[in-house]
């Protein structure tokens, strides 16, 4: 018989060695120094078939999930006709099931993107909170299945950082390094403006196959194309700490303390403008002496820790022991 408690280490060790193979198996170290939001990475056959079963996902336990709605209709869109529409919409009144509507909807050659898949399968879920303790980052995962020739979005970059895996079929996908108005490291509140940020040049393409990684910074021009059957890949987006995020946590927390801070700005329809930047200025040198990073960070830490150090059974033993 196994002993539970010391075989969940050696498991926990596992998925953590696994889960590494997103960055080619290098350290955490050398990923930070190099690569991370400095430039796009490709890492072949990171992952094996079983890999993707188990940390990731398959075609089958989508029409698995989709059938049995443990995936919300509400949550997955169908890309077609340069429109993104939702599936739910495309069901209403038809008399058929979701996943009716969404096969014929890949038949006809549309793209389907399933949002959060991590909130609809636990083993998703799993691997998302190793990720997230592995890379200090806030995740999410979202789904696309395309069938051959399938309808892609065009070229455009992400807001936030992100892991694409392979999950099934073959892809192909274009970067462009180059792009007119280039944005480095964009916000989650940077607008998307395709008549603005245009290709400079046709990119370089790369054939993506089951297992294979590509790690593209925010900001990385891309596009994609299915070149197989069918192409299926999960994103999972990073949202990293920024010292912007610090800052205004910071002083979020500080304006309880000073209420300099919590005063109205003087100021009216005819006022100076250079008056009142001059008083913030004298503001923000006053809050430079008691910004500290540790309660942002603390805060952070909890998030990420989420439900790790709870042992499978906490509940029941919870609710059986005597107060």
């Amino acid at each position: 018989m196994h002993n539970v408690e010391k075989d969940a280490p050696t498991a926990l060790y596992a998925i953590e060695d696994k889960i590494a193979c997103l960055i080619g198996g290098q350290t955490m170290d050398r990923f930070n120094e190099e690569v991370r939001e400095r430039r796009w990475a490709h890492y072949p056959g990171a992952f094996s078939q079983n890999d993707i079963s188990s940390l990731f996902y398959t075609a089958d336990r989508l029409e698995a999930d989709v059938g049995a709605s443990r995936i919300r209709p509400e949550t997955i869109d169908v890309f077609a006709n340069g429109q993104l529409v939702r599936l739910a919409d495309l069901q209403h009144k038809t008399g058929r099931s979701h996943l009716e509507v969404l096969i014929e909807q890949l038949r006809h050659g549309s793209m389907v993107r399933v949002r959060d898949l991590q909130d609809a399968s636990p083993s998703v879920e799993q691997t998302v909170r190793h990720v997230e303790r592995l890379f200090m980052a806030k995740c999410q995962v979202n789904l696309y299945l395309a069938p051959r020739g399938g309808a892609g979005f065009p070229a455009h970059f992400d807001i936030t950082d992100g892991f694409i895996v392979q999950c099934g079929g073959a892809k192909e996908w274009t970067i462009h390094d180059d792009y007119a108005d280039q944005t480095s490291l964009p916000t989650a509140d940077t607008p998307w403006e395709p008549d603005r940020y245009k290709p400079l040049s046709s990119g370089k393409s790369m054939s993506f196959q089951l297992g294979d990684v590509l790690y593209l910074p925010r900001g990385v021009m891309h596009a994609a194309r299915c070149i197989d059957e069918y192409s299926l890949h999960l994103t999972i987006s990073l949202e990293s700490l920024t010292y912007a995020d610090v800052l205004l946590s910071e002083i979020r927390r500080l304006a309880h303390d000073i209420p300099a801070l919590r005063r109205r700005i003087p100021w009216s329809w005819g006022s100076r403008d250079e008056d009142l930047t001059t008083a913030l200025r004298d503001q923000m040198r006053t809050l430079a002496d008691r910004v500290e990073a540790g309660p942002a960070l603390q805060a952070t830490r909890r998030t990420l820790g989420r439900s790790q150090d709870i042992a499978a059974g906490a509940l029941s033993q919870a609710l059986t022991q005597a107060s």
